[in-house]
């Protein structure tokens, strides 16, 4: 599958997960540090759902987050320093009326962390909670988001198609996360991105069996710019589509 755009994604950096940052957002080299993602499937429901990620300070860190009991849990993130993470301006993400659901949450300059949480709003908890983070190096240390959109597909499908994006600035990373309602075997970035270190596997991957993450690092401001990902099985899916600073 293919992804056309009127001003497609230029790759201009890019480091896969691992690679060290030495911190310090605001410089003009924007690349990912490192990627870390947990999930449950057992149907066991949980009020908050944690992943454990040792990040630098000054870093951009990007969280993307799932669950599938109640399509109008207002769920947040913060982490181990008490940082409070602010959502894309697109919102939450329905794949139906009931769910699953999903959110796209940032904190620029952070603070070093140790882990990263989601605190759901749904009484007794919900189900198949998922946290995706992303840590950048070389971002903005303020007015780091330039722009978001959702988009999805409620019905089966092997492909996530973004909706269009277009932006200010012309040397943003563009971040595409997407989440399927039922479990993949394989996920394919589209042309001009990467899905790092993509193991469909929890920790250090930026793919599991519901959701995936994939990046590319531009050099011209992108007009009406869109993408996609393919995956194995055929599932209804949900995304969100934000470029940063």
């Amino acid at each position: 599958m293919s992804f056309s755009a009127s001003n497609g994604p230029q790759l201009a950096s890019l480091s896969g997960t691992g690679v060290s940052s030495s911190g310090g957002g605001g410089g003009t080299s924007r690349a990912v540090a490192q990627v870390q993602n947990n999930i449950d499937t057992s149907g066991t429901a949980f009020t908050s759902f944690s992943v454990p990620i040792t990040t630098q300070p000054g870093d951009l860190l990007v969280a993307f987050v799932r669950e599938s009991s109640n399509g109008t849990d207002n769920f947040t993130v913060t982490d181990s320093a008490g940082q409070m993470w602010t959502p894309t301006t697109s919102g939450y993400n329905n794949e139906s009326d009931t769910g699953p659901r999903t959110g796209m949450f940032y904190v620029a300059n952070s603070t070093a962390v140790t882990s990263v949480t989601v605190n759901y709003t749904t009484a007794g908890g919900v189900i198949k909670p998922g946290i995706m983070v992303m840590e950048i190096s070389g971002a903005a240390s303020s007015g780091v988001l330039d722009g978001s959109v959702n988009h999805g597909t409620p019905s089966d499908t092997t492909t996530s198609t973004s909706g269009s994006l277009t932006t200010t600035n012309a040397n943003d990373i563009l971040i595409f996360a997407t989440d399927t309602s039922g479990n993949e075997s394989g996920w394919t970035a589209a042309s001009g991105y990467a899905i790092p270190n993509n193991k469909l596997a929890i920790g250090a991957s930026g793919s599991n069996v519901r959701m995936a993450m994939q990046v590319a690092v531009v050099s011209s401001v992108q007009a009406n710019t869109t993408t996609g990902m393919s995956y194995a099985n055929s599932n209804w899916n949900g995304n969100i589509f934000a470029a940063f600073k």
